[in-house]
This record gives C-alpha cells, sequence and structure tokens, in this order.
C-alpha cells in the first residue's frame, strides 16, 4: 500500500499560488513545477481550493483578473464570495490537486528525478498521513 498523501492538496497562501517566480525559492518552484500548478495558469484551467472551510472552484486567470477573465455570471460569483477579500489578505488556501507525476497506485511515476524539495519532505509530519511510510517514499 502506497499512501501518496503528500503529492496531494496543498496549503499555501494565495499569492505564492499565483504569483511563484515572486514569493517561491527554487525549491519552491521546483514543487510548483511538478504538481503542474504552472499549466493551471497556462491553460487557464479551474482551480479548486478551500478557503476558512469552503469549497471555490473558479478559472486561475479569474481568480487574479475577474474583470478580465470571467463572465458576469463568474465575476457576480468572485464579488459574492469576498474572493478580492482573500487576495487582499494573502489568506492561506487548501489547493485541492493531485500532483501530474502521481501514478495511479499513488506512486511517484517521476521518483528517481523528483525535486530536491520533494525528496526534502518528511510526510510522517503531515497529520493526515496514513500509517504506512514505505521505503519508495524516502530519500
Amino acid at each position: 500500500m502506497r499512501c501518496g498523501k503528500c503529492c496531494t492538496d496543498m496549503v499555501l497562501p494565495v499569492m505564492h499560488l499565483l504569483f511563484p517566480t515572486h514569493y517561491l525559492d527554487e525549491n519552491g518552484m521546483d514543487f510548483y513545477r511538478a504538481h503542474g500548478i504552472d499549466t493551471m495558469f497556462a491553460k487557464n484551467e479551474m482551480l479548486e481550493f478551500d478557503y476558512k472551510g469552503i469549497v471555490y472552484k473558479i478559472s486561475a486567470l479569474g481568480l487574479i483578473r475577474p474583470d478580465v477573465y470571467l463572465d458576469a455570471e463568474g465575476q457576480e460569483f468572485y464579488r459574492e464570495n469576498n474572493l478580492d477579500d482573500l487576495l487582499r489578505k494573502n489568506g492561506q488556501i487548501r489547493l485541492i490537486h493531485r500532483c501530474n507525476h502521481l501514478a495511479k497506485d499513488n506512486s511517484c511515476s517521476i521518483y528517481s528525478l523528483r525535486p530536491q524539495i520533494c525528496r526534502d519532505f518528511d510526510c510522517a509530519q503531515r497529520d493526515d498521513c496514513t500509517d504506512v511510510y514505505p521505503l519508495e517514499f524516502r530519500s
């Protein structure tokens, strides 16, 4: 059995998600790219995230510029949910995603090439980690 919890949802300040080159160091950028978050913005995919216990789903670029990237209904959703407040406060969000390199069996498909940040991460530190701590996930 494999865990894979460290390759799914991650918590970070929203500005780190939106402007990674400004806020993240080299390891953070490796993690960002390994998880495919950069392509979410390049393709303007839908972001799903939890903020203060509520799950939101909005286009990646719409979160940054709702006036440009969202239709009237999307802009109303943005205003009703005070998502501009999320940006102003740089609130912590839990991005609901799955690493692009996580295989169906929860193993890492790029294990030998994984970024340093993944090598350094100790999944036993997570409060949602399973009891399974397989050797394949150790450095």
